[in-house]
This record gives C-alpha cells, sequence and structure tokens, in this order.
C-alpha cells in the first residue's frame, strides 16, 4: 500500500486530500482544497493561493487514474462543490473533470447531517447526475466505512463524518477525517480496527470556543492511539495553529517509548511545515 498527502494545512492550505494505492486500485479521498476567506483580519496570502492551486492542480491529475473517490464528509475543504467557489478554485468544469464516472463513496445525506452539509449533499448527488450509494457502516471490498461519528464534541453543530479503513494484504490505514480526537467513540472504532496508519484531523485549538475539557479529552485520546499506531499522521484542524507542536509533545515522547511515531502530513510526505494560515497576519506584515 503507498499513501500520498496530497493537501494539509502543515502544507498552508486546508485540505486532508489523500491518495492510497492498493495492489488492486487506487483511491482518492476528500478531493477538496480551500482557503479561509479571513484569518486576524486579513484575506488569504498570496503564498496561501499559490499552495492552493498547486494543491487543486494535484488532486485533478490524481483524479484521472482514480478506481474510486471517498467524500467523508461535505464541508469544502474536504470535496469539490459543483458551484462556482473562487477560494476552493472549483466550479461545474472542475468537478465534472474530478469526478467523470469514477466509482463514489460517500458521506449519507439522508441521515447525520447538519442542515448546511445536507444541503450541500443533495446538490452535489444532482449535478453529478447519477445514482450514489450511502457509505456509512458499509463495506466494499477493501474500503470499510465507520458508522456516522460527530465532527468533534458531541454537541457540535458541524454534523457527522464518516471514516474509512483501507486494507491489502494484512496493512490497515484508517482516515479519520475530522473526529478531532475528542469524543472517544470514534477513536474506539479506529483501535478495534488495528491499523498501522491512522490520518486524523487535530482539535481546532486556534477557536476560543473550544472548552478546556475538549482539548483534556483529545490529548487524552491521542496517547490512547499514540499506544497502538505505529505511524499515526495528526494535521488539519490542529496545524491551524503554531502551538501545535506543544499538544502534540507528550504524545510523541510516549509513542517513541513504544517505537511508534505521531507526524504531521508534511512530516510524512517528507517536506517542511508550512503554516501559513496561522502566521497570516506576519505574512502581511513582512510583505
Amino acid at each position: 500500500m503507498r499513501t500520498d498527502i496530497l493537501g494539509a494545512d502543515s502544507f498552508g492550505v486546508r485540505s486532508l486530500a489523500t491518495v492510497v494505492r492498493t495492489s488492486k486500485m487506487q483511491i482518492l479521498i476528500d478531493p477538496g482544497v480551500s482557503v479561509v476567506p479571513r484569518r486576524d483580519g486579513k484575506p488569504p496570502h498570496k503564498l496561501e493561493l499559490e499552495e492552493l492551486r498547486s494543491v487543486r492542480d494535484s488532486i485533478q491529475a490524481h483524479a484521472r487514474d482514480a478506481d474510486a473517490i471517498v467524500i467523508t464528509h461535505f464541508h469544502h475543504d474536504h470535496y469539490s462543490s459543483y458551484d462556482k467557489r473562487e477560494l476552493d478554485l472549483t466550479n461545474t468544469k472542475i468537478a465534472r473533470a474530478l469526478y467523470r464516472d469514477t466509482t463514489l463513496y460517500v458521506k449519507s445525506w439522508q441521515r447525520n447531517l447538519n442542515q448546511a452539509q445536507r444541503q450541500r449533499a443533495i446538490e452535489f448527488v444532482r449535478a453529478l447526475g447519477r445514482r450514489v450509494s450511502p457509505a456509512d457502516g458499509r463495506s466494499f471490498g477493501e474500503l470499510s466505512f465507520s458508522p456516522p461519528v460527530k465532527h468533534g464534541e458531541a454537541n457540535s453543530k458541524q454534523g457527522w463524518v464518516t471514516m474509512v479503513m483501507i486494507e491489502d494484504k494484512g496493512e490497515r490505514l484508517v482516515f479519520a477525517s475530522d473526529i478531532q480526537l475528542i469524543e472517544p467513540e470514534a477513536v474506539d472504532w479506529i483501535i478495534d480496527r488495528s491499523p498501522q496508519t491512522v490520518i486524523v484531523s487535530g482539535p481546532p485549538l486556534y477557536l476560543d470556543v473550544l472548552q478546556e475539557d475538549a482539548r483534556a479529552r483529545a490529548k487524552a485520546n491521542l496517547l490512547r492511539l499514540a499506544d497502538v499506531v505505529p505511524t499515526l499522521i495528526v494535521d488539519h484542524h490542529l496545524l491551524r495553529t503554531t502551538a501545535y507542536e506543544k499538544f502534540l509533545a507528550d504524545a510523541r515522547e510516549h509513542a517513541a517509548g513504544k517505537h511508534h511515531r505521531i507526524i504531521t502530513a508534511a512530516d510524512f510526505m517528507t517536506r517542511p511545515n508550512t503554516l501559513l494560515e496561522a502566521n497570516r497576519r506576519d505574512l502581511w506584515a513582512n510583505g
């Protein structure tokens, strides 16, 4: 099994787009990328827009060879809409080229979605123009999907996501999308599958609304995964703050004692961690 992460917050944009190649097929997961319109009172810096274009081009190129596409939920940094969205670099033409007639496995739009995502999902399926089967809790050959789990905290208004495990010749990878490590049910599902590699969003420490108890649960769940997962890739929401290293420190030490590792997507892809959104104010101050 070969895994390549195409976009991530540690690259400088909002994404977790990933391609996994097994002995039988190539799977593109969450083919979306975006930048936030305002952060610290500033619009996206040109370096963010350059990385956005690079990730979009990579997504489109890998879609041409994909045998299957997975959409874990309908937030704009996780799928590409048919609507024109300039800060996602997507429109009807781009979406048609991306999805083509490729087999799709998507988060159910019929249940366990908030209203905004449900509307996006319905519009997506209508624009797609073909039948799509919801993936929640189902298995399709090498792919096994979790039941719906919360996007972050149990009381979050962000809705639900579905996780996916890909298995090939005894090797297992879990893509855990936006669980943010906060609620134990999602982490239980991962641990029960004994994966060698996990890709997961860490908690959104950059948001003031994230309570201390949620941060503490995320740390505890991170330690649980560090104990049993050889390669744990933690990125996305967590990498929207430069405080991510402090958050990971204890778990990294614990993982090292088990001969495991906790890394970012940039680390995994052997490129520098480039936190553009988190440093947007400084980028603009420095021209």
